[in-house]
């Protein structure tokens, strides 16, 4: 019986495993690769996340640094100083070198105070009520809860974790009788100061909100020169030209406010200023509820939970308007709005004193809308406005916080959508430095927990506070306990066994009497040959084990139709030993072994049999390529995920320095106000465009020189200087703009005209007028929104380069939509697009603003794109001109 196995195993053809060999060979590389391809990704990602991780305190040093600065804690030589260590590479240890025989005592304590964040919560507000703990102490104490043990912010989990403290911050803040009289008005108090943190600094989402919702009204703002919103009468009369007062109130000098309101003429203008600080005021509000979605969820949960509480107490539906506004309106909205550079919305434009105190203004207004400070009751002077603003607070701000909670606050549960991102594989750990374990542990020590507190046992055996080196600013890596690694790459057999798992967890959902009819019905005589069969399985499936071991890493020779399958195994046996691979070697000696034990009923017609058994294992192990693919995919997403976080805090680290070197630049030019009044002077007097360029480029270059030479900027690197330059002009001519942007008294005037003409004339214009005959292919976006907003915006930038980025980013918008549209697009295609923009937006100071980028546009319109755009924009501009003879012929 041996000797007829052997002899038909030695008869085996090959042919009819050659498909299986290739299969086997190319699913084993494919397998190795992406196994390796998985690996290194795990590294990226590693290395990324350390790399994020320092990023991020980078990040929110500079934030806290700036925090300092604009509430003049330090100066300019300690700014620098913060800067320099800031900039430096952040170095991660391992906890345990630091904290040596105190490793486990530290670490159990750090591992509580993470998992426990109720509890944590309870420390945190008992620590803000304590007498004894500074302001700036308990914001450190903030800062290493959020950015130190929660600190991996990408971690859904993390974020939820942070929403359990504000809500029970909340809880115990709302409970407090001291707070009822005005719910979260306290600056003082936890909530509000985690919530300032969290908003600012920790939420990624929370800065894009401001940006969306605030920038186009914030520019709209910036862009009306003539704009003033102070409507105190006393404010209004002392703001007035002698002209103006001359002519509302004759020579008499007043200052009784009763007198002032009593003249017809200036309550109307009074009247005037109401009208445009409401329709402002609602400007911001639909801006806000239009970018409702850009909300991130946590802040619209937290609003949710706070109005469920009050209203469960009695509160009527004003009150909680008024507490949501006490959060959201006073420590959210409106300090963007009076200072919109350090979250983003506006990152290196100079903003005048005029526009500062507009939006200062416009923020005071919202707050005093939602606290009902315009009753029915006001002085009558003030009537009209009252009436407006309360309208805006009883219909649109109450519509705003009625969308913001249209969520379900019950509960919260944030994870990543399925099949997306993964942190399989990854250790979860807590950075955090010795002095900021310190501050916990010294707010553990203050509150004097009981014994039966969570987390009493775990400081009961932490050493005496001198023990950690405070000055070390080391980042500790402390790692999370058992539950640390988060799955990792399964091996083939895990995904295979994961599979029948579910697989039999389906078949168990099914009915059981199903089942058991199915076994009852089944045939009691099975075939005599599948019977036969199955007793020689055991040496089948071991046969393939070892023949997919050594198929998947040969190669059929050229001459394979002349040998036999043994023969094949036979030859790269021996080229096996002969290369000394023994690895290889042993493999295919013990395959040929199996093959000769092998009964000849298993290798009758081609060895049919193990060909199939061959596919069929093949076929079963492709659900473990699936789950490499699978992996790997879900990797790069998580990469991609890590590499956007890390491009945002780049983005808000440089949107601080900015902001800094904006403010070094105010301040710079504030000392050389005197030099600025004899240029405006001079400018002044010359006639001739030309001449005045020269002037301002000249002056330009002696206040870079001073600028050079100032002790502020010492120890600038020449980048920095180059973007003190920049940031310099941009500022120097936001004090001189109304002198340079209209060089000649007409020139106002003219624009004024140009712009009126085009209101009334051309305005009923469309794509099918002959002048444009725009094709019927192009019309699918009319009427260009995006673009014309680019052009509206231009009023609010005060420099060329910046007027002249707004007619770039409107014309590239337009040749996108061309090309969108599926047609070649070309210039002819172009034109009539630009002029229909251009009409239907009808920008002011058209005609000066052309004329001041190419007097003082400089090498802002030399580059190739932008000077090509601007040749297209002054064509367009110059056809609108013409178009009226061909209107009045029609």
């Amino acid at each position: 019986m041996a000797t007829d196995a052997k002899m038909k195993s030695s008869a085996i053809p090959a042919s009819p495993f050659i498909a299986i060999q290739a299969l086997l060979r190319k699913e084993k590389l494919f397998v190795s690769a992406e196994r390796q391809a998985i690996r290194d990704l795990y590294m990226e990602i590693n290395e990324t996340t350390e790399e994020l991780l320092a990023a991020s305190r980078r990040a929110r040093r500079v934030h806290w640094d700036m925090h300092l600065f604009n509430h003049q804690r330090i100066g300019w030589p300690e700014w620098e100083m913060r800067t320099k260590a800031a900039a430096e590479d952040i170095t991660f240890v391992d906890a345990q070198m630091v904290f040596e025989q105190h490793t486990e005592a530290y670490e159990n304590f750090i591992r509580a105070v993470k998992s426990k964040p109720s509890v944590l919560a309870e420390c945190i507000y008992k620590t803000s009520v304590s007498s004894q703990v500074q302001d700036q102490k308990f914001d450190e104490v903030l800062r290493c809860v959020l950015f130190s043990i929660h600190g991996n912010f990408f971690f859904p989990e993390e974020e939820q974790d942070v929403m359990t403290i504000m809500w029970e911050l909340i809880r115990m803040q709302i409970a407090d009788v001291k707070e009822r009289a005005g719910f979260f008005l306290r600056t003082s108090s936890a909530f509000t100061r985690f919530f300032m943190l969290y908003s600012k600094e920790y939420s990624f989402q929370g800065s894009l909100y401001l940006v969306s919702a605030l920038r186009d009204p914030v520019l709209t703002v910036l862009g009306d020169d003539e704009l003033d919103l102070e409507f105190e009468p006393a404010l209004v009369y002392n703001r007035l030209s002698e002209e103006q007062r001359t002519e509302i109130f004759g020579d008499a000098q007043v200052t009784d406010v009763g007198k002032m309101t009593g003249n017809a003429k200036f309550m109307a203008l009074l009247h005037n200023i109401y009208d445009r600080l409401a329709s402002m005021c609602n400007e911001f509000v639909d801006s806000m509820m239009r970018s409702i979605q850009t909300l991130p969820f946590s802040l619209r949960w937290i609003a949710k939970r706070i109005a469920d509480t009050l209203a469960a107490q009695g509160l009527a539906q004003a009150d909680i308007w008024i507490a949501l506004g006490n959060v959201f309106l006073l420590r959210y909205i409106t300090p963007a709005i009076t200072s919109p550079e350090p979250v983003g919305i506006l990152v290196d434009t100079a903003i005048s004193n005029n526009a500062r105190r507009n939006l200062g203004i416009i923020a005071r207004t919202l707050r005093d809308i939602n606290r009902g400070t315009f009753k029915s009751d006001c002085a009558p002077h003030v009537t009209p406005l009252a009436v407006q603003l309360r309208e805006i607070g009883t219909v649109k701000l109450a519509a705003f916080f009625e969308k913001m909670i249209a969520v379900d606050g019950d509960s919260v549960s944030l994870s990543y959508a399925p099949y997306t991102v993964t942190h399989r594989g990854r250790r979860r750990v807590v950075g955090i430095t010795a002095s900021e374990v310190h501050l916990l542990q010294e707010m553990v020590d203050d509150l004097s927990v009981a014994d039966d507190h969570p987390f009493f046992a775990v400081s009961q055996h932490l050493p005496e506070l001198n023990v950690l080196n405070t000055e070390d600013q080391s980042v500790l890596v402390v790692s999370l306990g058992s539950d640390a690694t988060i799955g990792g790459l399964l091996s083939e057999a895990d995904v295979l066994k994961q599979i029948k798992a579910h697989q039999a967890g389906k078949v168990e959902a099914e009915s059981g009497e199903d089942r058991s009819e199915s076994v009852e019905s089944g045939d009691d005589c099975s075939d005599s040959a599948e019977s036969a069969n199955t007793g020689h399985m055991p040496l089948v499936e071991e046969a393939v084990r070892k023949l997919r071991v050594c198929l998947s890493g040969i190669s059929f020779p050229i001459q394979w139709k002349y040998l036999s399958f043994v023969e094949v195994l036979q030859a790269e046996f021996n080229a096996a030993s002969a290369l000394g691979q023994q690895h290889n070697e042993a493999a295919l000696q013990a395959c040929l072994r199996c093959l000769r034990r092998l009964p000849a009923v298993c290798l009758d017609n081609g060895a049919t049999m193990l060909v199939e058994a061959l596919k069929q294992d093949f076929y079963t192990r492709q659900p473990y390529v699936s789950y490499l693919v699978s992996t790997r995919e879900s990797l790069n997403v998580t990469k991609e995920l890590l590499q956007k976080h890390q491009d945002y805090l780049q983005h808000s680290t440089t949107l601080c320095t900015k902001f800094f070197n904006m403010t070094r630049v105010r301040r710079f030019l504030e000392q050389h106000m005197e030099d600025v009044s004899k240029f405006v002077g001079t400018f002044k007097a010359i006639e001739m465009l030309d001449e005045k360029g020269s002037c301002l480029e000249g002056f330009l270059e002696k206040m870079y020189e001073e600028m050079a030479a100032d002790p502020t900027w010492a120890d600038a690197s020449p980048e920095e200087l180059e973007e003190s330059r920049a940031l310099m002009e941009k500022r120097f001519l936001t004090h001189v703009y109304r002198y340079v942007f209209f060089p000649h008294s007409l020139s106002k005037m003219n624009d004024a005209l140009f712009h009126q003409h085009i209101k009334e004339n051309l305005s009923h214009i469309t794509a099918d007028h002959e002048c444009l005959q725009i094709q019927q292919g192009c019309r699918s976006e009319m009427p260009w929104p995006t673009a014309q907003k680019a052009l509206l915006r231009m009023s609010a930038f005060k420099t060329p380069a910046d007027k002249l980025n707004q007619i770039v980013e409107c014309c590239t918008t337009l040749m996108e939509v061309l090309q969108l549209s599926g047609k070649s697009a070309g210039a002819d295609d172009f034109f009539p697009l630009l002029v229909f923009v251009i009409l239907k937006a009808n920008p002011p100071f058209l005609m000066a603003t052309i004329q001041y980028v190419n007097f003082f546009g400089g090498s802002a319109i030399n580059s190739g794109e932008c000077s090509y755009w601007f040749a297209q924009f002054q064509t367009a501009v110059t056809f609108i001109q013409s178009i009226d003879d061909r209107v009045d012929k029609e």
